[in-house]
């Protein structure tokens, strides 16, 4: 925990050991080399450079940062260069993190690659897959499983470089299409992801942004959509949400959404598609597909689902395109490489996440679990589960001991992520609002909203359930 917190606050004797880590929040060493072969290139300094995915990115950073910068467009990459340490620069750094636009390692990999062509491996060897993929390795084999996943053709599956892209792409898609009827206001459902809140704060007006924390109080929610039902342009919110594992009822949400004229987005992330089925209940669905889906950790990669039955359907396929950053040529390969397993991989992640939770929930030293199955959640994600004993693979605890010396003893990976082969767990607070954490004042507002700072998410792996819960066991033990 001391590392943690020398992470959140940049403590120089923490960030001289971190190199690599979560890359909307941390830059990738590949891509700091980039940014150093344009400097070069272009024999000048004091400026911080950004890489992005194209020249349409570009525009939307503009558009947030304001400013002139400079930009140049090398092997499709767009070099935006602001003047170091100005606030146009601290911006286009969170327009990055918000909305996923910045390039790939893999992207960054290729253009440091001398005398190769885009999508081209400069490695001597592309890593391989644990796994035996029994499906074969093809962009089409991916849209066909999400298709799957999600229970839609393929054609309504458009992918991104990230889910906070596909998001990014979707919530400013619909922004521009409801705007056209005067509709501009957006409500934020439950506690959210911290980019997803970020981008219906900063991407519009004060005064057309809306927070109700209680995903079950669908009566606040009713009130709130009828009083303000000739501007809201649509409600946003995860199915269930990150990192109490909430499930709303969202077929009342989507009739709710409906009759007033707003659009419904709704992200089922944490426990994957595989598990729930909710684009019915949807206009479009968002899916970060770094998680489950290449549940190796090794890409970031995302997808945004339109529902056919959406009165939205056919404006949305014609200005999504024109929005979404499309993933990498090797990222999606590499996705490929992966996603046969899917299936394989998040049933033997119910499994032990049913283990775990029972063990958990019997623990002397944890004071409460939320999962899927938890009772404030159960019948409403029983209501839209695929299959029984399928909750994903989020488990969130509070302690009834201190937090540092539960996360120094356990034996598990750590970090921010989730939906990998191997376990992981965070200190969600202190890793995504350190800010509130970190003061009273703050603490006070996380615990007025069911939130307790010292909160721990766990992403159960595919390891031997056995092993998992020595894990904890012996952490968890006085």
């Amino acid at each position: 925990m001391e590392h943690v917190r020398g992470y959140e606050e940049r403590n120089p004797l923490t960030m001289q050991h971190i190199h690599s880590g979560y890359p909307r929040f941390v830059t990738h060493h590949l891509i700091e080399a980039c940014k150093t072969r344009f400097r070069e290139s272009q024999g000048g300094s004091g400026q911080d450079i950004y890489c992005l995915n194209s020249q349409k990115a570009t525009r939307e950073l503009i558009r947030f940062t304001g400013g002139t910068p400079d930009i140049a467009i090398q092997s499709e990459i767009a070099f935006v260069s602001y003047k170091a340490n100005s606030e146009e620069s601290r911006r286009a750094h969170q327009f990055l993190q918000h909305t996923g636009t910045c390039i790939s390692s893999r992207r960054a990999e290729d253009y440091l690659g001398s005398g190769l062509k885009s999508g081209q491996s400069s490695s001597s060897q592309s890593p391989t897959s644990r796994f035996e993929n029994p499906v074969g390795s093809t962009p089409e084999t991916v849209l066909r499983i999400l298709g799957e996943a999600h229970m839609t053709s393929p054609n309504n599956v458009f992918l991104a470089t990230s889910g906070m892209n596909a998001f990014f792409s979707v919530f400013r898609a619909m922004q521009d299409l409801q705007a056209e009827h005067g509709r501009s206001l957006w409500l934020q459902l439950g506690w959210l992801y911290v980019d997803t809140g970020e981008i219906l704060r900063k991407f519009n007006k004060p005064e057309d942004f809306a927070f109700l924390p209680n995903v079950f109080d669908l009566d606040a929610v009713r009130t709130f959509v009828r009083e303000n039902r000739d501007r809201i342009a649509g409600i946003v919110t995860e199915s269930p949400t990150n990192p109490l594992v909430e499930m709303m009822d969202i077929d009342a949400l989507h009739s709710i959404a409906a009759e007033s004229g707003a659009a419904l987005i709704l992200d089922p992330t944490l426990v994957t598609p595989l598990n729930i089925h909710v684009l019915k209940h949807a206009d479009a669905v968002i899916n970060s597909l770094t998680k489950y889906a290449s549940h190796e950790g090794d890409v970031m990669i995302g997808s945004a689902v339109l529902n056919p039955e959406s009165p939205y359907y056919q404006q949305l396929r014609d200005r999504l395109p024109v929005l979404i950053e499309p993933p990498y040529t090797r990222d999606l390969n590499r996705l490929a490489d992966q996603i046969g397993n899917y299936r394989g991989v998040v049933a033997q992640i119910n499994s032990n996440v049913m283990r775990l939770a029972h063990f958990l929930s019997n623990s002397p030293s944890v004071a409460k679990v939320y999962w899927a199955y938890a009772d404030a959640s159960r019948r409403n994600f029983e209501k839209y589960e695929r299959q029984s004993n399928a909750p994903g693979g989020i488990i969130t605890i509070e302690l009834k001991m201190p937090l540092d010396r539960f996360y120094d003893r356990i034996s598990v990976a750590k970090g921010p992520s989730f939906g990998s082969i191997f376990t992981i767990l965070c200190p969600f607070m202190y890793l995504a609002h350190y800010d509130l954490v970190n003061s009273v004042q703050g603490q006070k507002y996380l615990r007025s909203l069911g939130l307790n700072p010292d909160l721990v998410r766990i992403s159960v792996g595919i390891e031997p359930i056995d092993e998992i819960i020595e894990a904890f066991s012996v952490a968890l033990s006085e």
